[in-house]
Formats: structure tokens, sequence, C-alpha cells
């Protein structure tokens, strides 16, 4: 007798259990879901005035233990081959720009698996730096700010950039050699 009963409970949960999710685009309250609101709500960038001191040490430790990369950017910005790029984070990356004298600026390009707030660290305070999405349109900064703790990184800028999506990093400074890295973000005071 327990043996039918308990089936009989097993088939009842199964069966009202398969009719709540029956339809994936209604939520458990009968509201159908909008997928391109959620996707937006979840994507809320950050708007960071400092730094946590844990982001600051790891980071830093990158810049001094590596990984190390480096690369010679692109005097275009519309170059179409993959390189060079950036695309790993938690690598202190050397850039090198072309140019001359006392003008020098160059294009790499970053994609990364996951639509999420990104840091960009860098070393040189004064070195101007431009996101180009897909399309050649200018991603908004959500914070430009200064860091302190590590000598190899004066600055930090936040974007926020979709999964698998290319992007541009452009570049302008008065000297050839920029120093970076790149974090994707975990709140202000942790990255993953």
């Amino acid at each position: 007798m327990k043996t039918i009963l308990r089936l009989a409970s097993v088939t009842i949960f199964g069966l009202l259990s398969a009719a709540c999710i029956a339809d994936p685009t209604w939520d458990p309250e009968g509201e159908p879901i909008d997928e391109v609101e959620e996707i937006e709500e979840a994507g809320e960038a950050l708007v960071c005035s400092s730094i946590g001191s844990s982001v600051v040490t790891h980071s830093c430790n990158h810049t001094t233990a590596g990984p190390f990369g480096s690369v010679t950017a692109s005097a275009s910005q519309s170059f179409s081959t993959v390189d060079p790029n950036v695309s790993e984070t938690h690598k202190w990356w050397t850039v090198t720009l072309p140019g001359s004298g006392s003008s020098f600026q160059g294009t790499v390009k970053f994609r990364y698996g996951f639509t999420d707030d990104y840091v960009i660290f860098l070393k040189d305070p004064n070195v101007s730096v431009t996101v180009l999405d897909s399309v050649g349109n200018t991603v908004t900064k959500t914070y430009d700010i200064a860091v302190s703790g590590c000598a190899n990184i004066t600055r930090a800028i936040g974007v926020t950039l979709t999964a698998n999506a290319t992007y541009r990093f452009t570049l302008s400074d008065t000297t050839a050699s920029q120093q970076l890295l790149i974090e994707r973000q975990n709140g202000c005071n942790a990255i993953d």
C-alpha cells in the first residue's frame, strides 16, 4: 500500500512540475518573460569610485609575476585580422604603439566569452584609451579613476562588454610603449 501511495504522489508531483515549466517563455506568476530586459538588467554597469585593495593586490601581482604578453598595435582602427589582440585576462600586456616623435597611437582587439563589467588597468596615467564596439561606436566608460597601492598600475577604466563580441582598444600617448592588464570584474572590490 505504501508503495502505491508513493508512486501516486510522485506521479502527481511530476505532472504538476511539468505544468509549471511547460512554457519557458512565462514566469511562475504567469507573466511573459522579456529576455532582452532581463539581460539588460543583469548587465547593469558598475560605477566604481575606487577599486578595492584586494583587486589592486591581485592585479599588481600580475605586473611582476605574469603571465606576460607583448603585442605591436595596428596603426589602423579597422584592421581585419584577429591580431594584434589582448584577449587574455589576468595577463600583463606590453603594447607597442606605432608613431614617431611624441605622437604614438595604435589599436588592439579584445574578445572574451562573458557579458560583464571589465576593468582595464594601465601603467601610464596619461594614455588616452578609446574602446570601440564591433561596428566602430565608442563604448561609454563606466569609470576612469586613479589607482594607488601598486607602482605599476596608476589608473583603471571600467567598461561593460558583451560576450563574444570583438572590441577595439585604441591607445594614444607621447610614448610608444604602454602596459595594461584586463580583468573581468565581480563588483568594485573583486574580480573573476
